[in-house]
């Protein structure tokens, strides 16, 4: 995820002529067990405020590990700037919804307030802290707090007690990369994973697995140890070595049997597969470490037609000529970047969207915008981004 803020910030960082820099504590546990939609929500709004206030200097993203028990850990979250700062006299107001500093130039710093008063109330839900240190002239360092943060790795043997069947479970569009200089073993694995719902990729050494882990941004790898040009070990040390795919699960596939050679792929992998591998091991290592459904669990009344968002799309009737009209009012193409939208952004959108149907008599459009209001209002985020979806569908030229 981090990674991915560097992404989405490095074009706005580089025409302002920013350093970006992110720290991350090195007893931060690899994976943890927190909500990413809220998570991420709240570091666009407290990034973006960043770049948005800061014309030269830099930008800092640093996490520090505050404790850290067996099962759980607590966290800092900062995000320090070196830009407009703010006057201790606006403190008390900075959190609330509408408020702008005295003096501010709301035309050229634009938006309309909500984001940090948006922001506190996301890390509240996440029964989290939100301060700020800010000297006027001088920057600012917004400061987030997490306490009793679920380590990944404790509850795993949970989640592999999971009963999963070909019929009750499907993954939520992950990439995975399978590395293996043996063309058949990553036949077997991509086999295996065919019939979820998972994107595959492969590479046949370390040095193209290092190359393709930074390309595509895997969710996940299965990488073998023994290969020429590159082993398992440099090429995962080379993975984890940088910022852009340091995060991301590497799961060895190895053939050893030698206590003495597992306890070392333990100590560089996140996870390990003996060979030959079979299709449960490699199901209950994703259930590990990727987002997935067991549908055996979900409530069978009521069920929503499978084509609900088509439906929503071909019930509204828009002229070219009225499309035309509201992509040229949108101040910016908020709808073609869905995964970096803020709540700011949203809320502005849908007062756009609410006078345009109202004026355009409408209806079914201004029904889906009053959903995507109740979303806003509920912090529903898949629905949000479902939702901007059909949009995007709607408006598309």
């Amino acid at each position: 995820m981090l990674a991915e803020m560097e992404n989405l910030f490095f074009h706005k960082v580089k025409e302002k002529n920013l350093d970006f820099i992110v720290e991350i504590d090195d007893n931060l546990p690899r994976a943890i067990f927190i909500d990413d939609l809220r998570m991420k929500q709240i570091l666009l709004n407290l990034i973006g405020n960043a770049v948005k206030f800061t014309n030269q200097g830099y930008i800092k993203l640093k996490i520090d590990v505050i404790r850290s028990g067996q099962g759980s850990v607590d966290f800092e979250l900062k995000v320090k700037d070196s830009g407009i700062g703010i006057a201790g006299k606006n403190y008390q107001y900075l959190f609330d919804a509408f408020s702008q500093q005295s003096g501010q130039n709301s035309r050229q710093y634009g938006g309309t307030g909500l984001g940090l008063a948006i922001t506190k109330r996301l890390v509240e839900l996440m029964n989290g802290k939100i301060s700020v240190e800010s000297e006027q002239g001088k920057g600012s360092c917004f400061t987030v707090s997490f306490f009793d943060i679920k380590i990944a790795g404790v509850i795993q043997e949970k989640k592999e007690d999971f009963a999963w069947t070909d019929k009750n479970i499907s993954f939520k569009e992950s990439r995975i990369l399978v590395v293996d200089d043996i063309s058949h073993n990553r036949t077997l694995v991509m086999t295996f994973l065919g019939r979820y719902n998972v994107e595959l990729f492969e590479a046949e050494n370390g040095e193209e697995a290092v190359a393709k882990a930074i390309e595509i941004k895997p969710d996940l790898i299965f990488m073998d140890i023994r290969m020429p040009k590159m082993d398992g070990y440099e090429a995962t040390r080379l993975i984890k070595s940088n910022t852009l795919t340091a995060g991301i699960p590497i799961i060895a596939l190895t053939a050893s049997t030698m206590q003495d050679e597992l306890n070392k792929v333990m100590s560089h992998f996140d996870g390990y597969i003996q060979k030959p591998v079979h299709k449960k091991t490699l199901i209950n290592e994703l259930i590990k470490y990727l987002p997935f459904e067991d549908f055996s669990r979900l409530k069978s009344k009521n069920p929503e037609p499978v084509n609900a968002e088509i439906k929503a799309t071909n019930d509204i009737e828009i002229t070219p000529e009225l499309k035309q009209q509201f992509i040229k009012e949108l101040s910016n193409d908020i709808l073609n970047d869905i995964d970096s939208i803020i709540i700011e952004d949203i809320s502005s959108l849908i007062i756009k969207l609410e006078k345009f149907a109202d004026n355009n008599n409408i209806g079914n459009l201004l029904k889906i915008t009053n959903e995507l209001k109740s979303n806003l209002e509920d912090f529903d985020f898949d629905n949000i981004r479902k939702n901007l979806s059909v949009l995007k569908r709607i408006f598309a030229e």
